[in-house]
């Protein structure tokens, strides 16, 4: 990462005939990108790096905080044009489901929290929500 990666992380996969091995995926912006192949090369075995390009939509963001078990913790919320921030649209489309949504300063990561019974009881929401 302080290379200049966005995001780094490892799937282990099966190769050919069997053999385990683990896969190294980093996501960078172009004028990273040989940089951090030299560096892969430096400090892996691999005999050879695959790239694809690809390009990325996203939504405004608006950070507030709150608080969370007493302690203050800022979340992210992604804000679509003209519709408002995303969890107040799911919130919107699945009025009955009770849940809470929270986006992490880590990365791009955010989760929807239900307790499973709730999940179970509103599945069927949920997923015609979904294809709306």
């Amino acid at each position: 990462m302080a290379a200049g990666a966005l995001d780094a992380w490892l799937t282990p996969t099966v190769m050919k005939r069997g053999r385990p091995a683990i896969a190294l995926s980093v996501l960078c912006r172009p004028a990273e990108a040989l940089a951090l192949t030299t560096l892969i090369f430096e400090l892996t075995p691999t005999l050879g790096v695959r790239r694809r390009y690809t390009e990325r939509t996203a939504l405004e963001r608006e950070w507030l905080t709150v608080a969370v078990a007493g302690q203050p913790i800022q979340v992210k919320l992604g804000v679509l044009a003209g519709r408002g921030r995303w969890p107040q649209r799911v919130a919107e489309l699945l009025p009955q489901v009770p849940f809470n949504w929270v986006e992490f300063n880590v990365g791009q990561m955010g989760v929807f929290v239900i307790d499973r019974a709730d999940l179970v009881a509103h599945a069927d929401a949920i997923r015609a929500a979904g294809r709306r």
